[in-house]
């Protein structure tokens, strides 16, 4: 189909009418290919990656109740006990009044979707405090979140619990 043009009144073919409207099958089948590739090359990495901050958020929370418990004891002079299971811990001790208080977390739970692989403290898994706010002993704990393991280590005389990523 020809139709008048508009400078110097020159016939030529109407571009719109004759070329292509939009993509062929090949064309996005392609596309949907390497978007495939690249979604599969993608996954793995990030599935690694969220595992990693979840077992360091895990680990993290835990090594921030470890501070926290020890500041309790030293501030109710009173002893406090955190024990420990696979799925979480409990906090337990007895407040300046002398009631009873205890807390569970679990791990296994959103946002973490961790575990306590592996439990090596004091009898029954527990660190317990003194009212002084010191550890009586050594406690370390592997934090495991699909592949990614976190360590936290508290010792007694050390301020602060240490974390790493295995």
């Amino acid at each position: 189909m020809k139709h008048q043009g508009p400078v110097h009144g020159v016939d030529r073919p109407c571009r719109g009418l004759s070329a292509s409207r939009g993509f062929t099958v090949i064309e996005l089948m392609m596309v949907l290919a390497i978007l495939g590739v690249l979604a599969a090359i993608a996954t793995p990495r990030i599935a690694r990656s969220l595992a990693q901050n979840r077992a360091l958020q895990a680990a993290a929370l835990i090594k921030s109740d470890i501070r926290r418990v020890a500041s309790q004891a030293r501030a109710t002079s009173r002893p406090w006990t955190i024990t420990f299971s696979s799925t979480g811990y409990t906090i337990a001790g007895n407040n300046a009044t002398g009631a009873a208080v205890s807390s569970t977390v679990t791990l296994t739970d959103e946002p973490y979707l961790a575990s306590i692989a592996s439990i090596s403290c004091g009898a029954d898994n527990a660190l317990v405090f003194t009212g002084h706010g010191s550890c009586t002993e050594t406690g370390r704990l592997r934090v495991r979140s699909g592949s990614a393991v976190c360590e936290v280590v508290s010792s007694p005389g050390e301020a602060e619990p240490v974390l790493s990523l295995q």
